[in-house]
């Protein structure tokens, strides 16, 4: 439930961001990567395929690293494109006080995009240590981007 309500917010976010920010009508939100764990200092990957059916042109994403209350720890991440390892967004976060700031980045491409062809993945590592309290970590990334050719 909790990661539910994380993603939620996230999501929230991008979709309230989109129009003060002057997006086109046709860009699109997608969240594409939530993943929650305990934080063993292990590096994880978890792969996104573009399923919408065509090529898209990301234009802007949002990683936001999340960690529970009272845990210490370094969370990291770092997202590729997998058809040339091209390394798109990355994001690091010491999180050893309460209360913190924000603790996300945004990626603004415009005027540019970078392409990610149908059926290719962004290919995110994660990992977080376990410095005290044996906290769980979080990334919720969102994509934003157009269909056709900007």
């Amino acid at each position: 439930m909790i990661k539910l309500i994380r993603i939620g917010i996230i999501f929230a976010l991008g979709v309230a961001l989109s129009p003060s920010l002057g997006f086109a009508g046709s860009l699109k939100t997608q969240g594409v990567f939530g993943p929650y764990w305990l934080c063993d200092s292990i590096q994880r990957q978890a792969d996104w395929t573009n399923s919408v059916g065509t090529t898209i042109f990301i234009k802007k994403m949002v990683i936001w690293l999340d960690l529970d209350i009272g845990g210490k720890s370094e969370i990291n991440a770092t997202i590729y494109r997998s058809s040339d390892s091209s390394v798109v967004g990355f994001a690091d976060w010491n999180h050893y006080a309460e209360p913190t700031t924000l603790h996300q980045v945004f990626f603004d491409y415009s005027p540019d995009f970078f392409v990610l062809a149908s059926g290719d993945n962004l290919r995110l590592f994660y990992s977080c240590t376990n410095d005290a309290n044996n906290p769980h970590g979080q990334v919720s990334v969102l994509i934003m981007y157009t269909t056709g050719a900007p």
